[in-house]
């Protein structure tokens, strides 16, 4: 989740049909801090996952390390993200598998990333 605290939280929650409800097994698990509040964050794989925010950064984070590795600076709050994994025929082979990231910014900015 994404919040105005300046972080982005990754929660451990209980799945659906497992015996008994435990409020301990449901709770925060990580946490990952940006430079003003945090607006938005989307998973691109259950490694890694991009966050942006009110600091005009989008972050890409891998979870195991809890560490962002890449970013990028804006000229504009950060306010939306959406992330996917294409694969894509009749590219050059290292596009084949990438991730794609497109972002939003107040003002009404889109951009579009590759990996």
């Amino acid at each position: 989740t994404a919040s105005g605290d300046c972080t982005a939280r990754l929660w451990r929650v209980q799945r659906t049909g497992e015996e008994a409800y435990d409020e301990a097994e449901s709770c925060c698990a990580m946490v990952f801090s940006h430079g003003a509040a945090c607006c938005c964050c989307a998973f691109l794989e259950p490694e890694s996952f991009v966050t942006g925010g009110l600091d005009r950064t989008l972050r890409l984070w891998h979870v195991p390390s809890g560490k962002a590795t890449s970013w990028a600076h804006f000229n504009d709050a950060v306010t939306a993200v959406a992330a996917t994994r294409v694969k894509m025929k009749n590219q050059p082979r290292k596009n084949k598998d990438g991730r794609r990231v497109a972002v939003g910014l107040r003002g009404g900015q889109i951009f579009g990333y590759v990996s």
